[in-house]
């Protein structure tokens, strides 16, 4: 369970606990029955022209490479009583963290058990390319079986930094240097039985003269391609125009989206949960790209402007400038859920940790358009055990919530389970008896003089932290007898809780899908279990 494992949020352990706390900052609480009355409802009042949609997203995924499968998800879309599963993620290098590729899975599944119920249901892909944090997405992590966790920040590597700075990642196009930045990633990747494949993937996906987003989107289509994914690209100028209502509706109602958004956070607070988007002073939903840079639009006096800029454009202004110009503008977090469900007839949305949170915020927002929330469907989440991690832990006795604790505590154990704390186990018993017999004294130096009994609470302290220090020591000294013990719960550390956070959040998916090929989407499929809102492990097998 999620509240075994360190450093997660208040707010999303109370969200899948259903805890009425923590519910009241969405409309519906994540249950199968809840769902499906969705469907029949959000299909019933979905307003758009699917055809609409339907032409953009075959144009998009006809570029993208993407199968049959996926033209009769779009076909499907198009008729009055489909509904989608909605997810997404930002367009990250290489595909980004592995939990990416869990949001799609999860959201295809669920689509997919909708189907089998006689509800027409496709799943959507929203390929987040508008953000500006190049640095975001360029990272990506490896574990190396000698190294430990080996980090790369590839937009040093592309990029000449001031060129690109503030404009929207899905907009970039990969200089001459993807080539070689491909070549050193795949270096990265075990040698395996798939890796051609995985090379090829990447190399026909990432060449110079694609964006961020074209990609991102091609490599999507290839692991995906029998799964009836749809992707869509939500930088285009076609939907861009159908959304401008709600882009206007941003700016005339800025301040009290902003009054609504401030006494939410109040509310959080109070219940004992973050707020995960600041709500800056003159903040408004909206970002304005101007020569190509995505700029942060802010409420002034007498109209709006620019952030950093003494710009002033009137109410009026703008709104003419949304009309004729409805590609220069972009949601911010807040807004683009609302966006999303306008487009699509979304009945739920496949979220992480931090979309759970941003969209408590939402929920105004919401409110403030008179719209109704999407069901928030909590990921898939896995840890993945490679076979000879497995035979490492059922050596050592270690299981995976002991490798989400400090490291002295896996040495410990470790060295117990190895039959070589003899020593700690009389630190244990001398520490508990001393603890105790200290704790004895007390009422009887109360009963002679109160003033002794804080004296006596100090060297209970100071006696038990000594101890607790030899003990340190005897661990330290133990491990430095079996230093390939230290190294390989070291790297039993890095594999499973590197950087301490969630495998999921830090690995991509090439390195294991060189060494299991197709296979491993079956696997990630079949193990998803869609009410299942626990973190899960998957033991892979060696491949033949």
């Amino acid at each position: 369970a999620f509240r075994h494992i360190p450093d997660q949020s208040a707010l999303y352990i109370e969200y899948l606990n259903l805890s009425p706390t923590a519910l009241r900052f969405y409309q519906h609480a994540p249950t199968w029955e809840n769902l499906k009355l969705q469907c029949s409802r959000r299909a019933a009042h979905f307003e758009h022209h699917r055809s609409l949609i339907a032409s953009v997203l075959r144009n998009q995924n006809e570029s993208y490479g993407c199968g049959a499968a996926t033209m009769r998800m779009i076909d499907m879309l198009e008729k009055p009583d489909c509904v989608a599963i909605l997810t997404g993620q930002q367009v990250g290098l290489f595909g980004g963290p592995i939990y990416t590729f869990y949001k799609a899975v999860t959201a295809t599944r669920i689509a997919e058990e909708l189907r089998k119920e006689g509800i027409p249901a496709v799943a959507v892909f929203w390929m987040e390319g508008e953000d500006h944090d190049l640095a975001e997405v360029t990272r990506c992590s490896f574990f190396h079986p000698r190294l430990g966790i080996k980090t790369i920040d590839y937009a040093k590597i592309l990029f000449d930094q001031a060129a690109v700075a503030a404009r929207s990642v899905g907009c970039i196009r990969f200089p001459e240097s993807i080539k070689q930045a491909v070549a050193d990633y795949l270096a990265f990747v075990p040698e395996a039985k798939w890796k051609p494949q995985v090379g090829s993937i990447l190399e026909t996906s990432y060449h110079p003269g694609a964006t961020f987003t074209q990609a991102f989107a091609r490599m999507m289509a290839q692991i995906f391609y029998p799964a009836g994914l749809i992707l869509y690209d939500p930088q285009t100028s076609q939907t861009k125009q159908m959304a401008s209502s709600l882009l206007k509706k941003a700016l005339l109602d800025a301040e009290m989206i902003r009054n609504a958004l401030l006494e939410c956070n109040r509310e959080l607070v109070s219940a004992g949960f973050h707020c995960q988007v600041r709500i800056l002073e003159n903040a408004t939903l909206l970002f304005l790209t101007i020569n190509g840079k995505r700029c942060a639009l802010e409420k002034k006096p007498g109209g709006f402007g620019i952030k950093n800029s003494h710009r002033l454009l009137s109410l009026a202004q703008i709104l003419k400038f949304v009309e004729q110009n409805p590609e220069s503008f972009s949601p911010n977090v807040l807004l683009r859920p609302v966006i999303q469900d306008y487009l699509f007839p979304t009945v739920a949305y496949v979220a992480g940790p931090s979309e759970l949170a941003y969209f408590a915020q939402a929920r105004v927002v919401y409110e403030v358009f008179g719209r109704d929330m999407p069901v928030l469907w909590p990921r898939a989440s896995f840890t993945l055990i490679e076979p000879e991690v497995a035979l490492e832990m059922q050596r050592l006795g270690i299981e995976i919530q002991d490798c989400f604790c400090e490291r002295e505590f896996l040495m410990e154990k470790a060295i117990r389970n190895l039959g070589s704390a003899a020593s700690l186990e009389i630190i244990d018993r001398l520490y508990g008896q001393l603890d105790s017999t200290l704790s004895e004294l007390g009422p009887e130096l109360r009963s002679l003089d109160p003033t002794l009994v804080q004296a006596l609470e100090t060297a209970q302290r100071k006696a038990l932290h000594n101890l607790h220090r030899l003990k340190r020591k005897i661990i330290t000294w133990e491990t430095e007898q079996h230093s390939p013990l230290a190294k390989v719960l070291d790297l039993l550390h890095c594999y499973c809780f590197p950087n301490r956070q969630l495998q999921e959040r830090c690995f991509g998916l090439p390195s294991f899908l060189a060494v299991h090929g197709p296979s491993l989407l079956e696997i990630l499929r079949s193990t998803t279990e869609i009410s299942n809102f626990s973190h899960r492990l998957i033991w892979l097998e060696n491949q033949p």
